[in-house]
């Protein structure tokens, strides 16, 4: 999964991120309506969890991506992913933590994330 998601987010960096900022604004939304019928709950609970495990596991799969563009490495192993996470996690982690620009690169490595994952499960189909 990371793989899939990091390899999109690398390779379509701009439509990443429109897709993802469209994916994170209108989820609450859509939860919101698919709620509204007996039917949609259950639908309305898993696209909910979906939402939310990729808001939390943004900044792991932004890092990532990050880690293989400053590597410029495009091979998919391991170990290459080994290094992307250690190289590319502390970055994002650092400059997250910057005082005014740290708020602006947390939405955009959120919807960067969500973006690669509505890519990569698009692919798939």
């Amino acid at each position: 999964l990371v793989r899939n998601v990091t390899t999109v987010m690398a390779a379509r960096p701009g439509a990443s991120l429109g897709w993802g900022a469209l994916a994170t604004l209108a989820g609450p939304p859509l939860l919101l309506v698919l709620a509204i019928t007996v039917i949609g709950i259950p639908l309305a609970m898993l696209v909910g969890a979906l939402w939310i495990i990729v808001i939390l596991t943004a900044g792991l799969f932004a890092g990532v991506a990050v880690g293989r563009l400053a590597l410029g490495s495009k091979e998919t192993s391991r170990r290459q992913l080994a290094l992307a996470v250690l190289t590319g996690v502390p970055l994002v982690l650092i400059v997250s933590w910057l005082p005014w620009i740290g708020g602006i690169v947390s939405i955009a490595a959120v919807a960067w994330a969500m973006g690669g994952v509505v890519l990569s499960l698009n692919s798939a189909r």
